[in-house]
């Protein structure tokens, strides 16, 4: 071993590419695969409150709310509450397009996106503490269609 001089400090030591005759190798880099042409990329979270694009056409609501066709969301806000969507997000309507499902309904045959229709009527323009939209309360209920998962 060298003795190092005082007031120097020590380089380590390089090590070069080696030649195999081939050339110098270099390190190998991943490279990000390259989206087809016309291929849409998705950038942003989905909002959870958005309509499925199935749907935005098979979505409806009657002039009073009595009957509205819409897809299911769960929200863990407030111990758990179903949320229907009845219009896309950029409609106007009164009740922002969705209302909270009162939990006076059993609700173990439905899923999270799921399309039905219910009946029923709103009881309270305020659903949720930390949820806008109204309370709604169903007295019937009918699945239209499931997405595939």
């Amino acid at each position: 071993m060298t003795p190092v001089e005082p007031g120097k400090s020590i380089e380590p030591i390089k090590k070069m590419p080696k030649d195999d005759g081939k050339g110098v190798s270099a390190p190998i880099v991943p490279i990000a695969p390259i989206a087809p042409a016309g291929a849409r990329i998705e950038t942003e979270v989905k909002n959870p409150f958005e309509l499925a694009r199935r749907y935005e056409q098979r979505v409806s609501h009657a002039s009073n709310y009595s009957r509205l066709t819409g897809q299911l969301s769960f929200v863990h806000a407030d111990g758990g509450l179903w949320v229907l969507r009845y219009a896309p997000l950029a409609e106007e309507d009164r009740n922002g397009g969705s209302v909270i499902l009162a939990r006076d309904r059993m609700m173990n045959n439905y899923r999270e996106g799921d399309l039905v229709t219910i009946e029923g009527q709103v009881i309270s323009e305020k659903g949720s503490a930390r949820l806008g939209g109204p309370l709604y309360r169903v007295q019937a209920i009918s699945l239209v269609d499931r997405p595939l998962k």
